[in-house]
């Protein structure tokens, strides 16, 4: 560890003597050079001197000259800054005005916002509204078409009904056509069982006893008929059973078939209903109108009935067996109600 310490101390005893040798040469050059700048500074003579005063001027003149740009120009940029400041005040109050405009315009534009808003809930709600009504329609529109199928079917079947009634119709007015033409002439009457043809107007007095009576058919074993058989039973039993009827007698027949007919119209018009083909062909019209002292039409009938609001029934008048036999006796008592038979309804 000496050892160490004396190594150091060595070394810096051997660097203080070089710094000792070298000392005075750095000593000498520093002078030199301190006087060398000193020379240079220090003007030597009056014109140095001269010209360092004007360098100093100089020197100051253009520093000075230089701060005077400085603060030209700081003044106008202080000018175009307040001018700016200006602008940038105007400016701002504008955008203030615009933007408290516009804050209005938002105001309007929320409230028709929400206005639409509402308009669009409730149009939504009338949009389902719609869409339902819609769908319930179309359901109603099928089954509106189901039910017009239908009443095509029950309008062909009506026609086809209403053109069987009137070839039955226009069958029982050939048949009483028939039974006229023999009761026009009274010549031609036939004489059935040697009985002399009688005048209309002629009644014969006799006993009631002395008039031939039939078995009227057993309930229980009767055939029930309808009106139409009943009537073509009257008039064939009429006609090979009896002499022709009179003008009185086919006068009330007609009127009898003329009833039933308007009876039987009316009672399918109320079957079909408002629909009925039936119902427009009845419509009144000016044309249907009877002349004075001419018996009422067929659709006068049926529209009479209906403005009395009965029932329409299918009935027949069915001949009674006293009415068959030739005897004026007959021709009474049809004319007072006891040779009627009693009315049988389809029901």
């Amino acid at each position: 560890m000496i050892g160490t310490l004396l190594v150091f101390a060595l070394g810096f005893m051997a660097a203080a003597l070089i710094a000792l040798l070298f000392a005075p040469f750095l000593w000498h050059k520093a002078q030199r050079l301190a006087r060398r700048r000193f020379d240079a500074e220090i003007p030597a003579n009056v014109r140095e001197m001269q010209g360092e005063i004007d360098a100093v001027r100089a020197r100051a003149a253009f520093d000075l000259r230089r701060e005077e740009m400085r603060a030209t120009e700081a003044l106008g940029r202080a000018t175009t800054e307040r001018a700016e400041a200006g602008r940038i005040v105007l400016e701002n109050g504008t955008l203030r005005a615009r933007q408290a405009e516009l804050e209005r315009d938002l105001a309007e534009v929320g409230a028709r916002f929400e206005a639409i808003e509402q308009t669009l809930a409730a149009t939504r709600l009338e949009r389902d509204d719609i869409a339902r009504d819609r769908q319930a329609l179309g359901e109603a529109f099928e089954r509106r078409g189901s039910e017009l199928e239908a009443l095509h079917g029950r309008h062909a079947a009506g026609q086809e009904r209403l053109a069987a009634m009137q070839d039955r119709l226009g069958h029982l007015e050939r048949r009483l056509a028939e039974l006229e033409r023999p009761a026009a002439d009274p010549a031609v009457l036939p004489v059935v069982d040697g009985a002399q043809p009688t005048a209309p107007s002629r009644p014969a007095i006799e006993p009631e006893a002395a008039q031939p009576t039939t078995p009227a058919p057993e309930p229980a074993t009767a055939t029930p008929l309808t009106g139409g058989e009943r009537l073509r039973a009257a008039i064939a039993a009429g006609v090979g059973a009896r002499a022709p009827a009179t003008r009185a007698e086919n006068a009330e027949i007609r009127e009898r078939i003329s009833d039933l007919a308007a009876r039987i119209l009316r009672r399918q018009v109320d079957a079909e209903g408002p629909t009925s083909p039936i119902a427009g062909i009845l419509a009144p019209d000016a044309a249907d109108e009877p002349e004075a002292g001419a018996p009422p039409s067929l659709a006068a009938r049926v529209r009479a009935l209906a403005a009395q609001g009965d029932a329409p029934s299918a009935s027949v008048p069915e001949p009674s067996p006293a009415a068959d036999e030739t005897s004026p006796k007959g021709s009474a008592a049809r004319k007072d109600g006891a040779g009627r038979s009693r009315r049988r309804s389809r029901r």
